[in-house]
């Protein structure tokens, strides 16, 4: 290995270095900060933890392990960042975080077993089955999240817009690229440990840096979205079932045109009605959930069954908030009366159709 290229090894670690740490400042700037910012800050900050770590070498001896212990939030973090990118709702469960935390808790384990084996030399049998076990379980899990992370951009690809599809298309091209990249480098370079450091970091470099610009595109797409669903609103909602000539609509048959004046006379009924279900429909109508949600696509431009009903909630929801003789509710009684089951996907909902909380948006209302 060249003097040249390890320079240029250490000039890379350097700049990934000040992007993370520059990143996860943005991140923490941000005035309405969404779950992705959070996590794409952790992340920031463990990728800066470990590549100190990396810059550091051996000069700080065992204690670059307890340095090590923050770099835990790698791989797993990118996967749960991954879920708040591309769902819209329950994105991320106690479950997901459970195993990113399983993960994160083997790689502290690890660095802090190597710690401890610096400084108090552990027996060679001992060593050799405790990393044996370590590094399998490690490397068998990160490669589980990160199969997972690729399947988020693969999830629901055909469900949604052109702009949302190419994002997801730049997000696979990239992560399946770098994946590709770093096990080909580490095999064909296995001798050459800094050669793969290399590739790794430059990797590293592409991935950071195309992520923050999704997150930038991804909140754009979706605060025009809010807007977008917010005005019309009212319009879908109460005017007449037919399809309209221009192309916002699609044209279709006459029996459609009624089965929507029928579904909107339902759901003005029953949209209260808590864990109504796409099902519940078509068994009242007598029709099949597939022209259900057909017909919701095509007349009324909402993505699927809860796309719909979620925004004529709402707006109802709105009413309540902005009502004074309503002050005293609670956002989760708020939730309860406009038909939502709990408060998470009562917040999840209003966000994503307003760009603010229930919360913000009472106080921006009652002010």
């Amino acid at each position: 290995m060249t003097e040249f290229t390890l320079n240029q090894l250490t000039i890379i670690q350097c700049l990934i270095l000040a992007l993370t740490l520059s990143l996860l400042t943005v991140q923490l700037l941000v005035a309405k900060k969404q779950t992705m910012h959070l996590l794409f800050a952790i992340f920031c900050g463990s990728v800066a933890i470990a590549t100190s770590q990396k810059l550091a070498g051996d000069s700080l001896g065992a204690w670059r392990y307890l340095i090590g212990m923050g770099a835990c939030a790698t791989c797993n973090i990118y996967w749960l960042l991954a879920r708040t990118m591309f769902r819209e709702s329950a994105a991320i469960n106690m479950h997901h975080v459970g195993f990113a935390t399983l993960l994160g808790m083997l790689m502290l384990i690890q660095q802090g077993y190597w710690f401890v084996d610096s400084v108090w030399s552990v027996n060679a049998p001992l060593q050799n089955t405790v990393s044996g076990i370590l590094n399998e379980a490690i490397t068998m899990l990160s490669s589980v999240v990160l199969i997972m992370a690729v399947w988020e951009g693969l999830r629901g690809y055909g469900s949604v817009s052109r702009e949302q599809k190419t994002q997801r298309v730049v997000y696979l091209f990239v992560l399946a690229s770098a994946i590709c990249t770093t096990k080909f480098v580490a095999i064909r370079y296995a001798g050459h440990p800094e050669t793969v450091a290399l590739v790794i970091s430059y990797v590293t470099l592409c991935v950071i840096f195309v992520t923050q610009l999704l997150l930038f595109w991804i909140a754009k797409t979706t605060k025009a979205g809010a807007e977008t669903d917010t005005s019309r609103l009212v319009a879908s909602h109460t005017a007449p079932a037919t399809p309209l000539a221009d192309n916002h609509y699609l044209r279709d048959n006459d029996e459609d045109i009624q089965l929507a004046t029928h579904i909107s006379d339902f759901l003005d009924e029953n949209y209260l009605q808590a864990n109504l279900k796409v099902a519940d429909v078509a068994r009242a109508l007598n029709v099949s959930e597939y022209r259900i949600s057909r017909v919701l696509k095509q007349h009324y431009q909402a993505k699927n069954f809860n796309h719909y009903i979620n925004r004529i909630r709402i707006e109802h929801a709105r009413k309540l908030l902005a009502d004074p003789a309503s002050k005293g509710w609670s956002v989760l009684v708020v939730g309860l009366e406009s038909g939502f089951a709990s408060v998470g996907p009562f917040t999840r909902a209003f966000k994503q159709f307003t760009g603010v909380t229930p919360a913000q948006y009472r106080q921006q209302q009652l002010s």
